[in-house]
C-alpha cells in the first residue's frame, strides 16, 4: 500500500437530497439521473470552454459510473482548484490560470422515503459534497431540490475522548447610566486534566446528550448543564458559541454544537491507497455501502 501523508487521509461525509415541492423522488426519477450520468460525455480538460465552465462550476466530470442495484449508484467526480500559482519539483511553476482536477468518488442511494442519499469523498481537505450535488442537479433540470447535510450522534460519541468545551461569552458594556454600546467577548476553556477523568465523563453523559435537541433549544440546555454545576452564572443570550475539541483515533478533530447545519459528520475511514495517491474504488465503495446502511440509514426504513 502506497504511503500517504496524514494530511491526505480519507473522509466521507452523507447528505440527502428531496423534492421541494413536496413529492418523493421516484425509481423514474432515479433512473433518468443514472441514465445521464452513465451517458455523460467524456471531458476534455483541454478545452477552452471547458475549462470556462468547470472554473465556474458548471461542469463537474463524472466518470467511473457504477450501476449497482436498483436503488444505489457508485462513481467518480472530478473537483476543479483554480486561483493561484504554486512551484512544482517536476513542472516547475503551475499558472494561476490554469485548472488542477482531483478525483473523488461518490454513492447514490434511493431511500424507500423518496430521498436521495449521496455519500462523498474527500482527500484532507480536498473534494466534498458541492460538485456532486450540482452535477446530479443538473441530471433533473426541471425540478426543484432541497439539500440536507447529516450529522450523527453515535459517530460523534464513538470512540471519542473530550478533550476541551470552548465557551464564547459576549456581555454589553458601556458608560454607567448610558446605554451599552460596545460589546465585551471572551472565551472561556474547560479542559481535561488528564486522559480517563471525569471531565470526559460528564461532556459525554451532560452535553453530547444536547446534540440531538433541535438547534433552537441547544443553548438553553447548554446554559442549564453548566448552571447546575455551579460553573457560570450568565443569560442565554449572553452564551455566543460553544465548541468541543475530542480526540478519536489519534486526530484531534472540533465539533460545534451551535452549528447551523450546514457542517456534515465526516466520517474518518482507512482504506487502501492507489501508487498514485488516490484510494482504491472497490474497497471504498464498500465501506460507503457499510457507513450508509450502519450510520445513516433508519433500520427498517431504508
Amino acid at each position: 500500500m502506497a504511503r500517504r501523508n496524514q494530511d491526505e487521509s480519507v473522509f466521507v461525509s452523507f447528505h440527502h437530497i428531496s423534492r421541494s415541492d413536496g413529492n418523493k423522488f421516484s425509481p423514474k426519477d432515479f433512473e433518468k439521473i443514472c441514465s445521464a450520468i452513465q451517458s455523460y460525455p467524456k471531458v476534455d480538460i483541454k478545452d477552452r470552454k471547458n475549462v470556462a465552465l468547470m472554473r465556474s462550476g458548471n461542469l463537474v466530470p463524472l466518470t467511473n459510473f457504477e450501476r449497482l442495484d436498483a436503488t444505489k449508484a457508485f462513481g467518480a467526480f472530478h473537483a476543479t482548484y483554480s486561483g493561484h500559482s504554486y512551484e512544482n519539483n517536476e513542472k516547475g511553476t503551475i499558472s494561476s490560470k490554469s485548472i488542477n482536477v482531483r478525483k473523488f468518488y461518490y454513492i447514490l442511494y434511493l431511500s424507500k422515503s423518496g430521498r436521495i442519499y449521496i455519500g462523498a469523498q474527500y482527500l484532507g481537505t480536498f473534494g466534498g459534497y458541492g460538485d456532486v450535488y450540482y452535477a446530479v442537479k443538473r441530471c433533473l433540470p426541471d425540478v426543484g431540490f432541497v439539500s440536507t447535510s447529516i450529522r450523527s450522534m453515535s459517530y460523534l460519541a464513538s470512540d471519542a475522548s473530550p478533550k476541551e468545551v470552548r465557551l464564547t461569552i459576549q456581555r454589553p458594556t458601556g458608560v454607567m447610566g448610558k446605554k451599552p454600546s460596545l460589546i465585551e467577548r471572551s472565551v472561556v476553556s474547560l479542559q481535561r486534566s488528564e486522559k480517563g477523568s471525569p471531565f470526559e465523563t460528564a461532556v459525554k453523559n451532560r452535553i453530547f446528550p444536547i446534540f440531538k435537541l433541535p438547534l433552537e433549544r441547544r443553548k438553553e440546555a447548554l446554559v442549564k448543564e453548566l448552571q447546575e454545576t455551579g460553573i457560570f452564572e450568565f443569560q442565554d443570550d449572553e452564551l455566543e458559541n460553544c465548541n468541543i475539541v475530542i480526540d478519536r483515533n489519534g486526530r484531534q478533530e472540533t465539533v460545534y454544537l451551535f452549528d447551523n447545519g450546514f457542517r456534515a459528520t465526516k466520517f474518518h475511514v482507512e482504506v487502501e491507497m492507489t501508487a498514485t495517491g488516490h484510494p482504491k474504488p472497490a474497497p471504498l465503495r464498500e465501506i460507503m455501502i457499510k457507513l450508509l446502511d450502519q450510520q445513516i440509514i433508519n433500520p427498517g426504513k431504508g
